[in-house]
């Protein structure tokens, strides 16, 4: 196990090497740069963006890297914590939690089916299924509905119990909150979104008190005292026996965790662990975006391992296992109301976590642009609000330095698309003399989109070679391409989608002190998409294309300087919603094959 000495030792080499990548890069990028435009007000703009476009390209290269030669050192095909998922004859009690949302009949009733549908691969013993559940926002305290949709529920929780063996007690259960009034979001809502679900839920498994839960249904009562509680999504799916994989890994695994009870933090060992996320073995993409991207591996993911097998501390994304008496020592009342949106990392920088590749749950990636770009929106807005926090002096001195990294590299991606946009800008105002510019970043976005792919370490690191393999290198290297295009095609509307996500977490945490809580579920994103599959929709969802085409129309025609770079722009960036909706459309056959 890495010490947090080492670890940051560890920290300041990556760091390191990620610098002399990017001195290496603005060497070669400003070779580019026009003459002319080194004693220009663009100046400063230029600098400024090929740093952030660097520092991505350099971030995906140093770990592409690191990754390759840990693989040809190790040749490990699984990173698991230090215990083995052993035998236990005596297992904990855990509760395996859905928190969701009741917003409509055609909901509650999916949600039912889904818990469903993980008891009949993870039914162990001692443990019990639930929903944590919460009527979606209103401008009101209570609907006409709501009765309608928790007894839904209730009935779908007593159905799922009549239908266990005879003898069995019951293994379902129903956590529910009313809307409390959020002043932050000017609305009814459930407490502090699903942060405010677990740490209730927490709190009734120590205490037993129900506090702002108004109904308790089913086994919940059974689930008081628990150990250990599993979440997910209410769109993940648990790998069948991987709730007992899970259990007996943190079993063995907490024998090794130490918290400092004075910092409120894990001192050692790791108080969550997360499984692997993939593909659905069944996978059939419903559009050529969704197959598009269920080709290419994501940069998260590797950055995921480097952090996993350098520093022996991953990046909690919100769905594994954790123990409740460290949650509750560590992060007990710990973050004020209304200020955490994302709350994943910055609970994972507390709880320190950990990634288990013996077992995985399934994923799907986004149907449509409109739905990638909602959720990056969200995200986005979530990061930066949370390294915002990060920086008040009580909370920044009790973080270690990978937190620091996490965070602000997390914070930084919203920054790339506008910092290729300017470049691209700024190159056009040099005509022909932009050209060698306006190259050298989309040859870094290309090093960037393919860097990850080429040894097949990553897959093998966590065991997915096969998956690798099967996918074929055509057809990897046609969905990369596919991307890249698609990436400089939509580009304008990317800025504004992480930009705008920036500005509004750091508008809201430092002026208005509103909407800090806006969340849209990733089912509510993925509805909204599949009904609106128009062009019309997608030319308003790239009205920032719209906007750049219009503005560099504008200054051919009167200017007449743009060049060809200029014309070729004005028609990539006016096919971009085309494209976008072609992507977009359902098809019907979409498997690997």
């Amino acid at each position: 196990m890495i010490n947090m000495r080492e670890q940051s030792v560890w920290v300041a080499s990556f760091i390191f090497l990620v610098a002399v990548v990017v001195v290496v890069l603005l060497f070669f990028a400003l070779r580019f740069v026009p003459m002319r435009s080194a004693v220009s007000p663009t100046f400063a703009v230029i600098l400024i963006s090929l740093i952030i476009v660097c520092i991505d390209v350099a971030v995906c290269v140093v770990t592409q890297a690191l990754l390759y030669l840990t693989f040809l050192r190790r040749r490990s095909t699984v990173i698991a914590p230090t215990a083995d998922a052993t035998e236990c004859p005596d297992p904990p009690l855990t509760a395996f939690v859905v928190p969701a949302l009741l917003k409509d009949e055609a909901t509650a009733r999916r949600l039912i089916a889904k818990l469903e549908s993980h008891a009949k691969s993870n039914l162990e013993p001692r443990l019990y299924l639930g929903l944590l559940t919460d009527f979606s926002d209103a401008s009101v305290q209570r609907l006409p509905s709501d009765d309608q949709l928790l007894e839904i529920a209730i009935r779908g929780i007593e159905l799922l119990n009549r239908h266990l063996p005879d003898g069995s007690e019951p293994r379902f259960f129903l956590l529910h909150r009313n809307r409390t009034w959020s002043p932050a979001q000017v609305t009814w809502m459930g407490h502090e979104r699903k942060r405010g679900k677990l740490n209730d839920l927490n709190d009734y498994i120590a205490t037993g008190n129900l506090g702002r839960f108004t109904l308790a249904h089913g086994a919940a009562s059974s689930i008081v005292g628990a150990s250990f509680v599993i979440t997910l999504d209410e769109d993940n799916e648990l790998v069948p026996g991987g709730a007992q994989v899970l259990i007996r890994h943190m079993m063995n695994h907490s024998h090794d965790l130490m918290i400092d009870r004075q910092r409120r933090s894990v001192a050692k060992g790791h108080a969550i662990l997360q499984p692997f996320s993939k593909l659905p073995d069944d996978f059939a993409a419903s559009t050529r975006f969704q197959r598009m991207l269920g080709y290419c591996w994501s940069d998260a993911v590797r950055l995921e391992l480097v952090y996993e097998l350098l520093f022996g501390e991953g990046s909690f994304i919100g769905k594994g296992i954790y123990s409740v008496d460290a949650f509750r020592a560590v992060l007990g009342n710990r973050f004020p109301d209304d200020t955490i949106l994302a709350h994943d990392i910055i609970e994972g920088c507390f709880l320190r976590s950990r990634m288990v590749t013996d077992v995985y749950m399934t994923e799907c990636p986004p149907s449509g642009l409109e739905e990638d770009m909602t959720r990056t929106h969200r995200w986005n807005r979530g990061d930066w609000q949370s390294w915002i926090f990060a920086l008040r002096r009580d909370v920044r001195d009790e973080l270690s330095l990978l937190s620091h990294l996490k965070l602000v590299d997390n914070a930084r991606r919203a920054l790339v698309p506008g910092a290729v946009l300017a470049l691209i800008m700024c190159a056009l105002l040099e005509d022909s003399r932009g050209y060698g510019l306006v190259s050298f970043v989309i040859v870094l976005r290309l090093i960037y989109l393919f860097a990850g792919w080429l040894p097949p370490s990553t897959a093998e690191l966590v065991g997915q070679r096969e998956v690798f393999m099967a996918q074929g290198l055509a057809q990897r290297s046609y969905a990369e391409l596919m991307r890249a295009f698609l990436y400089f095609t939509v580009v304008p509307s990317l800025a504004w989608n992480t930009l705008s996500a920036a500005a509004k977490a750091t508008w809201r945490l430092f002026v208005s002190g509103k909407y800090t809580l806006e969340w849209k579920t990733a089912s509510a994103s993925a509805d909204e998409s599949r009904h609106n599959q128009g062009l019309l929709r997608h030319v308003v969802l790239l009205a920032p294309n719209v906007c750049a085409v219009t503005l560099v129309g504008a200054l051919g025609l009167i200017f007449g300087n743009i060049g060809s770079l200029g014309w070729l722009l004005v028609f990539l960036w006016s096919v971009g919603p085309l494209l976008s909706w072609g992507l977009s459309r359902t098809i019907h056959d979409s498997r690997w094959d």
